[in-house]
């Protein structure tokens, strides 16, 4: 109950969107799952192409590479990252 009261923005409309009242933490865990991360979002975070912004140093744009990498492949191992 207090998860799902705290929730804002997008995941705010999961709790409204469970097709029963009496649906467990782990059907609300997965409407999360399903809500704000899909199964294609990794490979949305692969195929994103960056380049390096004017304003940009070379360590902000390393951050953001290896966020992105971070996002794009969640389950790999540090070293290979």
């Amino acid at each position: 109950m207090y998860l799902s009261v705290s929730l804002r923005g997008q995941a705010q409309g999961v709790n409204g969107n469970l097709a029963s009242k009496d649906a467990t933490y782990e059907d609300f865990v997965r409407a999360l799952e399903e809500r704000i991360a899909s199964p294609n979002q990794t490979e949305l975070y692969r195929v994103k192409e960056r380049q390096q912004r004017a304003t940009e140093t070379m360590a902000e744009l390393g951050q953001d590479i290896r966020r992105l990498t971070n996002l794009a492949y969640p389950k790999a191992p540090q070293n290979v990252k």
